[in-house]
């Protein structure tokens, strides 16, 4: 998964590597994990786990200078400010299971999906994925 932040708008990005002949059943599970994420607040242990992880992978990111001004610079231009590692980490520490479950609520909606597949796909395949196209 990733994020992308704009001025105004943003995307919550999900990307697979499949098997063209599972990706109907691959979709299936991928939005049914998103649908469970919107309805069931996630474990406080996993949640803690994903926490620092991602505080981690940025930490990682930062030792590079050059990532460390990409970082710095995509933030102004989406959000029209700095925002420092430091405020990032003590944000992501405050997050919980509600705050989670609030957001995905807010962000997976059915009008807003959109599907991007790259490869030969089966006519049956593509209804199957039609029909099943919502959280």
């Amino acid at each position: 998964t990733s994020l992308k932040f704009l001025q105004d708008t943003g995307a919550f990005i999900v990307h697979a590597g499949i098997d063209n002949r599972r990706v109907a059943e691959a979709l299936e599970v991928i939005l049914q994990v998103l649908g469970k994420i919107k309805k069931t607040p996630v474990e406080k242990e996993e949640l803690m786990r994903a926490k620092e992880y991602y505080i981690g992978q940025l930490m990682l990111a930062l030792e590079d200078t050059s990532e460390h001004m990409f970082w710095l610079g995509e933030n102004f231009a989406s959000l029209n400010k700095f925002l420092y590692p430091e405020e990032v980490i003590r944000r992501v520490k405050e997050i919980g299971p509600g705050d989670l479950k609030r957001m995905a609520n807010k962000i997976l909606q059915n009008h807003s999906l959109n599907l991007a597949l790259i490869g030969p796909l089966k006519d049956k395949d593509k209804l199957r994925i039609k029909e099943r196209l919502s959280f």
